[in-house]
């Protein structure tokens, strides 16, 4: 049974909080495309290790929704989270849902924070 747009992004976070990468990249399809300015990773291997980067970048991090919005196939996320090593209250995503996963992410990374770094997932956390 294929997921509602929603459905896929409730699990995205959820997943997310519980540092499930497994889970992450299942909300995606096989060619999923996440982009980031200057960049895209394109299919689950790219994904792995891009949040594979977030996850090692924010350790136990929180992520709550602040809004969601959906028009069809896509929908607009407001987010905010808490980590040790970031806090942000102004996290936007557009997530293109196609067949019950994420055909393509395009992240607009906080401008609020409590350092002075962007938030920007780094693919290759050290081994």
């Amino acid at each position: 049974m294929s997921r509602s747009p929603r459905e896929v992004v409730e699990h995205h976070l959820a997943a997310l909080n519980a540092g499930d990468l497994d889970e992450i990249v299942a909300d995606y399809a096989e060619n999923g495309v996440f982009m980031l300015p200057g960049t895209t990773m394109t299919g689950r291997n790219g994904l792995r290790e891009t949040f594979a980067g977030v996850l090692w970048q924010l350790p136990g991090a929180v992520f709550t929704t602040t809004s969601v919005t959906e028009a069809g196939d896509v929908v607009l996320l407001e987010w905010g989270l808490e980590a040790a090593s970031a806090t942000a209250t102004d996290g936007i995503d557009t997530f293109v849902i196609s067949e019950g996963s994420s055909a393509c992410r395009q992240p607009g990374f906080p401008r609020s924070r409590s350092d002075t770094e962007a938030i920007e997932p780094d693919p290759s956390p050290p081994s």
